[in-house]
C-alpha cells in the first residue's frame, strides 16, 4: 500500500516557495508591474533574510550566514541583511568581517540605528572606544521615543566620559483656537417697518 505522506523538508520548501511567490506577486501589484532592474529579486531577498533570522534564533549560525548572504546576493543594497550578517559573523568570532558588514549596512542606509549600535559594540569589544563614540551619539540623537538603546547609548557615552548630546526638544505644535461667539438665547422678532 502506497502512503501519501510528504516528507517535512519537502513541505517546508514548498511553503517557502509559496511565500516567495506571494511576495513577488504583492511586489508587482504594488508597483503596478513597472519594475526597475533588480527589483524583482527584492521579495526573494526579504524571504532569505527571514529564513536567516529564524536560523539565527535556533543557533544555526552557519546556515543563517548563508541565508543572509543569499539575501544580499538577491538585493545587494539590502542594509538590514548586511547588519544581520554582521551579527552572525561577530558571534562566530569573525570580527573583521563583521565590521565590514556593519559598515556596508551603514553605507546603504546611514540611518540604520541597529547597525550603529552593533558597530559601536564591536568597536568597544576591540578596545576602539573613540571609534564607538560617534555611533553611540548617532544612536542617541536619532532614536525614536522610548527606544531602550538610546538609554544604553547615553550610559556608554557617560561611562567613557564623552560628551552627551542634550535630549531633543519636544516638537512644539501651534494650536489655533477659534473663539466661540456667544449665541443669544432668545432672539426677539422686530416688527417690520
Amino acid at each position: 500500500v502506497r502512503s501519501s505522506f510528504v516528507k517535512p523538508d519537502l513541505l517546508r520548501i514548498s511553503c517557502q516557495l509559496s511565500r516567495v511567490s506571494l511576495l513577488v506577486l504583492l511586489w508587482i501589484s504594488l508597483t503596478g508591474g513597472e519594475l526597475k532592474s533588480g527589483e524583482m529579486l527584492y521579495p526573494q531577498a526579504v524571504s532569505y533574510r527571514a529564513e536567516g533570522r529564524r536560523l539565527q534564533q535556533v543557533g544555526q549560525l552557519q546556515e543563517a550566514m548563508t541565508a543572509f548572504r543569499k539575501a544580499i546576493t538577491a538585493q545587494p543594497s539590502y542594509a538590514d541583511a548586511y547588519n544581520d550578517l554582521g551579527v552572525v559573523l561577530e558571534s562566530l568570532g569573525q570580527l573583521r568581517e563583521a565590521e565590514e558588514a556593519y559598515q556596508r549596512a551603514l553605507q546603504y542606509d546611514p540611518n540604520l540605528l541597529a547597525a550603529h549600535s552593533n558597530l559601536a559594540l564591536l568597536y568597544e569589544k576591540t578596545g576602539r572606544i573613540s571609534e564607538a563614540a560617534p555611533h553611540w551619539t548617532t544612536r542617541l540623537t536619532n532614536a525614536p521615543d522610548g527606544d531602550p538603546w538610546a538609554l544604553r547609548a547615553r550610559e556608554k557615552l557617560i561611562q567613557y566620559h564623552l560628551p552627551v548630546p542634550p535630549p531633543p526638544e519636544p516638537v512644539k505644535t501651534q494650536v489655533n483656537f477659534i473663539p466661540r461667539t456667544k449665541v443669544p438665547e432668545k432672539v426677539e422678532k422686530r416688527p417690520k417697518e
